[in-house]
């Protein structure tokens, strides 16, 4: 009875010991674009049209813990349902499954469907890839502004820190910089 009552503790201990951070599952906030109704806009939006239900239910896009991150960093992400047929059209799709990326609507790149399969992997590298050109851009334009003060051109450095700070939910550090640089200025 005692060894009974030991294997239902210690099964009982390892049920509510926490996950490791390999164990951890996170789930990717997809929404489920009905058709006719827009996104609501974004730094940069991640469209998913899937082939078909099963892939949806299935498919690794689901938990992924790059793409998570991102979606908290102002990357939407979306569901295309494969019947909205004017969104898919836009994204001129003949052949399914497909990611796209885009900026507003402006399609800045595409994973096709190769082999019938998307993984999540690639679609992190496409996102990583595009998020890692606006990040160099934004030190870019604070290096920018800086050099523009420097020159006396405060007109030019505001307009570049502002620009810097309109994306303070995707680069929250360089908007307090910029932030500050503002209030420096404004004195």
């Amino acid at each position: 009875m005692q060894s009974v009552r030991r294997a239902g503790i210690v099964a009982l201990l390892l049920m509510t010991a926490p996950l490791s951070a390999a164990q951890q599952v996170w789930f990717v906030p997809w929404k489920v674009l009905e058709p006719g109704v827009d996104a609501k806009p974004s730094l940069l939006a991640v469209y998913w049209i899937p082939a078909s239900p099963d892939e949806l239910r299935r498919s690794d896009l689901l938990t992924s813990r790059m793409l998570t991150t991102y979606s908290s960093k102002c990357v939407s992400m979306h569901v295309v349902r494969i019947d909205d047929t004017e969104r898919i059209n836009r994204f001129s799709s003949t052949s399914l499954p497909i990611v796209v990326l885009a900026d507003g609507d402006r399609e800045l790149s595409r994973l096709p469907n190769g082999n019938g399969i998307l993984r999540a992997i690639e679609v992190e590298a496409m996102v990583r890839a595009e998020f890692d050109a606006r990040a160099a851009a934004v030190e870019q334009a604070l290096d920018d502004a800086r050099r523009l003060l420097e020159q006396d051109d405060d007109a030019g450095a505001v307009a570049l820190y502002q620009q810097v700070e309109r994306q303070r939910c995707a680069f929250p550090r360089e908007a307090k910089a910029a932030r500050k640089a503002l209030r420096r200025i404004a004195r």
